[in-house]
């Protein structure tokens, strides 16, 4: 009721929707990072091929 205690239920409630939004956040990684390793994955064996075809051409 007071100007005081407004303030720092204010302060609370921001707070806690930064929190709840960066815990959001965290579990989402989860879900997003394995298809980004995925991808690394990949893009480094068509690295690897792509080496080797340039072996085979440098032979000739």
């Amino acid at each position: 009721m007071t100007s005081g205690g407004r303030a720092v239920a204010a302060l609370a409630m921001i707070a806690g929707v930064g929190l709840f939004g960066a815990f959001t956040g965290f579990v989402a990684s989860w879900f997003v990072d394995p298809s980004a390793d995925e991808e690394v994955n990949e893009l480094q064996e068509i690295r690897e091929q792509l080496q080797a075809i340039q072996r085979q051409l440098d032979r000739c």
